[in-house]
């Protein structure tokens, strides 16, 4: 044979491998740009593939060559090739092994004179053709139920994703409209390790807001600001006015300070108190905090004039050092402390209505930019002329109202003015929110809107998001072997190797859809051997019996809860028909969720098969000893015939590599197996005379490089099935995780929602399908009402101008005296008491807040009324009983003074990002004012609350002129 001869087989071959690169290449990379051009490369693949296979035996017809890789021609239809439609692929299918019957029966069996061998050579050629049609239909439905659910879990991932970000994002605005950012970090770590110890079962050493978070701040300057006759607005607007008047008061108040880089720390009624120069130190921090003072007067007269009200505003600065930080163990607040945040309160109180009124500390950080008068306030105020105190009157200029400025536009100018050189006749812009006042309307009107606006954004974007997610899957050829995330591409194993044991352990559900198609490759191996050999023997028949009735036990056993449940009509639990279907179903759960027991059944069917597969070599190696001669066809033909013998050892492969669940190693290791065994036997197979499909080529080398291949072939198959599981696996964790991520911001969303709110309050703002235009208020006709101050204590020494340890230690001390008063909310004196807020040494807290009463205006039962005051009562005397307790170990001769009132009460939310629950009302005033007036050690009472206590047999002792007061030795 000439070189020249074989120029045909060597071009065929090269074109086969050139056009198997053209395809995977293709399919990656044109085919997912243009729809129609797939299925055009695909059909001149199979056109060029199936040609050169039939051009071979055609030339060579002198040969008797049959077709070398028909079967590997449909497997790539099925499952290589980019054909979508899976009816097109079965045609490509059907059509390539139509081809393939015509070169044998035209070419490779023409020179079979019988009839009856001809016809059982085709038979068993269209049985084993049809097995590799079907399970090239099995591994293309397999691998699509693979990227479904792939698709499906990747879809999950990425939209818990979208919502893990908007999960941050409430928590970041949550957090922050607590804390400011300097302390939100510590607050935010301690508080996801108590819910991730909690949630491990884990009693946390440490509880979050136990401990001390303060800082101290030097270099800054505190503003008070306090709306002039706001008790008398109080009585003249109703409910729904009053809510809505602060909360756009208080949240053009919050506009200006973030435009003026000023920190808002609380309010408390209807005072407003901020702090520049924290977090960040700022040289310019008495500007900003003079010229937030002059917005918040130009804002008060917009307001007054909009709203024909009768207010004013009154503020007081000055610069000095602070304590900043958290107390309390719930509702906590950030707050600041010092002798000079208690100056800066007392320069409001001593202040001017419509003037800012600053010292002498404040006047010198201001470079002279402000026209000024000497005011002798601090001659009228003791704690004022202790501190030596100069005070200093700016009037805002007239003028200036008629300029106006957008808050971009106004912060823009600061920042010009504040490199300026030093003009005392600087003409200042004035605060205006210019086109920003709708926008900010709904933030100022409604608590989280801009979250709850930027959810259903997130929820509009999600087919967007998935869609380019979808696309960007590493679900190709090239991301597999080359940029598989997570995935060694070559070993496909987890490159966390903590995933790996977890996932070889996954239960397989597909189980038993693996051991029917095996009992299908068992009928089909039997029915080949049954065409091509003379007779089987008895050895051979009792295999097959064997292996059929254990594929006959295992099957029931994996199918039968299905089958029973589909069928079953007795719904009695106790029929026998129930009895034997949970019997099943329980034999299902242990073979479906135990790997070691179907890695055991893999090994026992794969085995059993190939057993069977193999013994028509086996008998034949026997015959041929016995029998050194043919005499006719049938017996020439029995065992010389080794392409039989090759499908159905490749059938046992092929079943081998059915069980996709199965790790890939251990197939691959099955299948090298089922190969050598095969290549043991054909290799001593002598008298070999028929056909192969190179004229260069031995029977047996043809037959041991087509079982190869197709080993190969199979291999790669499941290294797709394997990737695609492992990716899955991958992002079900990465769900998982971020699930659990969801589900802590979640957690802790809640926990500082309700530390903002009271619980039925803070459950309308977690809802994202709530109305974000209305404002949250609640009118309650009778409300008990207590403030309670610690008086009698020294936080400072006033001839000490830095901070000192004691500073420090009295924070500590507070820390400890407020969080005992919060532990009271617990216990059950306190479960039906409302924690408001903490002001310096003062604990304020309600009683009769019930949920759902929004603009609740009908009486309330007397009983109900009792029973508040009562409640609130004896809740302030545990309070004095735990600060004695306290006093006797720290040896201290604090006290508390209480003043409880009741009546009716305006409860709301108002601010902007950083919303406050309040109470506002005559109660709330006069509670405030029993306080102030009260003595230390008792608590004192309205009248018409002591009226309630004395009909409860609590005796209250009247003041001449005064309200009444009670001790705590009179509260049972």
């Amino acid at each position: 044979m000439k070189i020249i001869d074989l120029f045909p087989d060597i071009m065929c071959y090269s074109i086969l491998a050139v056009l198997a690169i053209v395809a995977l290449i293709l399919k990656e990379t044109i085919g997912k740009t243009c729809a129609a051009f797939p299925l055009v490369v695909t059909v001149l693949t199979i056109l060029l593939l199936v040609a050169s296979d039939m051009f071979i035996p055609l030339y060579h017809s002198s040969y008797l060559l049959r077709p070398a890789y028909s079967s590997h021609i449909i497997i790539a239809c099925y499952i290589f090739l980019p054909i979508n439609s899976n009816l097109q692929a079965f045609i490509f299918g059907f059509a390539v092994t139509i081809c393939h019957f015509v070169i044998l029966g035209f070419v490779t069996y023409k020179k079979i004179t019988s009839s009856e061998l001809f016809n059982d050579r085709i038979v068993s050629d269209a049985i084993y053709m049809l097995c590799i049609n079907g399970m090239g239909l099995y591994f293309r439905f397999m691998n699509e139920i693979l990227k479904r659910r792939t698709f499906l879990d990747r879809r999950e991932c990425v939209k818990s994703t979208l919502y893990l970000k908007h999960e941050e994002d409430q928590e970041e605005q949550l957090m922050l409209s607590i804390l400011p950012q300097h302390i939100a970090s510590c607050v935010r770590d301690d508080l996801k390790k108590t819910l991730q110890n909690l949630e491990n079962n884990v009693i946390p050493d440490f509880k979050p807001f136990k401990g001390l978070y303060i800082k101290e701040h030097k270099n800054v300057t505190i503003l008070y600001a306090d709306i002039v006759r706001y008790t008398e607005m109080t009585r003249k607007l109703k409910v729904i006015k009053i809510v809505e008047t602060l909360n756009e008061l208080f949240g053009k108040f919050d506009v200006a300070s973030e435009q003026r880089d000023v920190l808002r720390i609380k309010f408390l009624g209807d005072c407003y108190y901020c702090v520049s120069g924290i977090p960040e130190s700022n040289p310019n921090h008495a500007v900003n905090c003079v010229e937030l003072g002059l917005d918040m007067i130009t804002i008060i007269q917009q307001v007054r004039s909009e709203r024909n009200l009768n207010i004013d505003m009154r503020i007081g600065v000055h610069s000095g050092s602070i304590i900043g930080g958290l107390i309390g163990e719930c509702k906590w607040q950030y707050d600041i402390w010092s002798k000079d945040v208690d100056i800066a309160n007392r320069m409001e109180q001593k202040g001017e209505p419509g003037k800012v009124h600053i010292t002498k500390q404040t006047l010198d950080l201001l470079y002279g930019k402000y026209r000024y008068t000497i005011s002798n306030a601090a001659s009228k105020d003791e704690f004022l002329k202790k501190m030596n105190i100069e005070t200093f009157i700016i009037t805002p200029n007239p003028e200036e109202s008629r300029i106006s400025a957008r808050p971009s536009e106004t912060a823009s100018m600061f920042n010009r003015r504040q490199s300026a050189s030093v003009n005392r006749n600087y003409v200042r812009p004035v605060y205006q929110a210019g086109d920003g006042t709708t926008a900010m309307s709904h933030r100022r009107t409604a608590f989280m809107s801009h979250n709850i606006k930027n959810f259903a954004r997130t929820i509009n974007q999600i087919e967007n998001k998935l869609e380019e997610a979808i696309q960007n899957m590493p679900l190709g050829k090239f991301e597999q072997w080359f940029k598989s995330p997570g995935i060694n591409p070559f070993l496909l194993t987890f490159r966390n190797w903590n995933m790996e044991f977890p996932f070889l352990v996954l239960p397989d559900s597909m189980f038993k859809y693996y051991l029917l198609s095996s009992l299908f490759i068992l009928f089909a191996i039997l029915a080949i051997q049954g065409f091509t050999m003379f007779q089987l023997d008895w050895s051979v028949v009792l295999l097959f019996i064997t292996v059929g009735v254990i594929l006959f036990i295992l099957i029931p056993l994996n199918w039968g809860h299905s089958v029973f449940k589909k069928i079953m009509v007795d719904k009695n639990m106790f029929s026998f028909q129930n009895q034997l279907t949970n019997m099943f179903k329980k034999i299902e759960h242990f073979i479906t969720n135990s790997s070691s027991v179907r890695i055991l059944v893999y090994i026992t069917v794969s085995g059993l098969i190939t057993a069977c597969a193999v013994m028509d070599l086996v008998e034949c190696q026997d015959y041929v000893k016995e029998n050194d001669t043919f005499t006719d066809d049938r017996n020439r033909y029995f065992c010389t015939m080794p392409w039989h013998m090759t499908q159905t050892c490749a059938l046992a492969i092929l079943a081998s590599f059915l069980f996709l669940r199965m790790h890939l190693g251990l197939k691959l290791m099955v299948g090298t197996a089922i190969t050598a065994v095969f290549c043991y036997f054909i290799s001593n197979l002598k008298q070999v005379d028929d056909s192969t499909w190179n004229i260069e080529l031995k029977t047996q080398i043809a037959c041991i490089i087509n079982i190869t291949f197709l080993t190969f072939t199979l291999h790669l198959i499941d290294r797709q099935a394997e990737y695609l599981n492992r990716l899955d696996y991958q992002w079900k964790a990465q769900l998982a995780s971020e699930q659990k991520e969801a589900e802590t911001m979640h957690g802790i969303n809640t926990l500082l929602l309700q530390n903002i709110l009271p619980i039925h309050v803070a459950q309308i703002y977690l809802d994202t399908n709530r109305q974000v235009a209305e404002p949250y208020h609640e009118e309650y006709k009778s409300v008990a009402v207590m403030f309670a101050s610690v008086v009698d204590y020294e936080f400072y020494e006033t001839d000490v101008d830095e901070f000192n340890m004691r500073d420090v230690s009295i924070i500590r001390l507070m820390n400890e005296i407020i969080g005992e008063f919060d532990k009271l909310l617990i216990e059950p004196c306190g479960q039906k008491i409302e924690k408001i807020k903490v002001a310096g040494w003062t604990y304020m807290a309600a009683c009769g807040l019930d949920p759902g009463r929004k603009d609740s205006t009908t009486s309330v039962h007397r009983q109900n009324r009792e029973n508040i005051v009562v409640q609130l009562v004896k809740f302030g005397v545990r309070m004095m009983n735990v600060l004695n307790r306290i006093r006797s170990i720290y040896h201290q001769d604090f006290k508390l003074r209480i003043g409880i009132s009741h009546g009716e009460v305006t409860a709301g939310v108002v601010g902007s990002k950083k919303p406050l629950y309040d109470i506002w009302g005559d109660a709330v005033n006069m509670a405030s004012r029993m306080d102030s007036t009260g003595e230390k050690g008792r608590i004192q009472v309205t009248e018409n609350t002591a009226q309630i206590l004395n009909k409860q047999g609590i005796k209250c002792n009247y003041r001449e002129n005064s309200p009444a007061l009670l001790d705590k030795t009179a509260v049972k």
